[in-house]
């Protein structure tokens, strides 16, 4: 514990040793239990959304989009959680008259999380094939999407708020399309 009277009278007269902060060990403890929980929390997240892919269900991500949910596509254009949900539905097939998808495979690769104060910020590698009908033909659609997105702790649990496409391949019947 430093003197009080000693450590004020040092700063009078510019002679005081100025220690950096410290976090106490509670409060480490606190944090590190709060990240892990997040990550936890995260990767489950995750891993329900690609069985709801799998088995063609998009409303876990009613409960996995904020309310304040801003998505941004490769090509510039941003939407908002109405219209991202309006986009799941539609492209889960089921929505769409005459339209039918079918997922093979989907899986979430998290590449890293970086925290930002009670934030994290989460590089997640998508990896999608679907089988695709529609007016009678089918078609088989390869998908890796690279993304940044941000996730925050609200009452009801963790949540995505935002959305960033960094990298888009597309491969349509084996041909490379984006």
């Amino acid at each position: 514990m430093i003197n009080k009277t000693r450590f004020l009278l040092g700063l009078v007269l510019g002679t005081a040793t100025v220690f950096p902060l410290a976090v106490s060990q509670p409060a480490q403890a606190q944090t590190a239990a709060f990240k892990a929980e997040g990550v936890r929390s995260i990767t489950d997240a995750y891993a329900k959304v690609d069985q709801a892919i799998l088995t063609n269900n998009p409303r876990i991500f009613e409960e996995k989009l904020a309310p304040d949910f801003v998505g941004y596509a490769e090509n510039g254009q941003t939407y908002n959680r109405t219209q991202a949900l309006a986009r799941i539905y539609a492209a889960m097939g089921g929505y769409t008259p005459g339209v039918s998808v079918k997922a093979i495979k989907s899986k979430n690769k998290i590449l890293s999380i970086k925290w930002r104060g009670s934030d994290a910020i989460v590089m997640v590698q998508t990896t999608q094939v679907l089988t695709l009908r529609a007016n009678g033909e089918k078609a088989r659609l390869e998908g890796v999407v690279v993304s940044r997105e941000f996730w925050s702790k609200f009452k009801t649990g963790w949540m995505g708020r935002q959305s960033v496409v960094t990298q888009a391949s597309i491969w349509l019947d084996g041909k490379k399309v984006r």
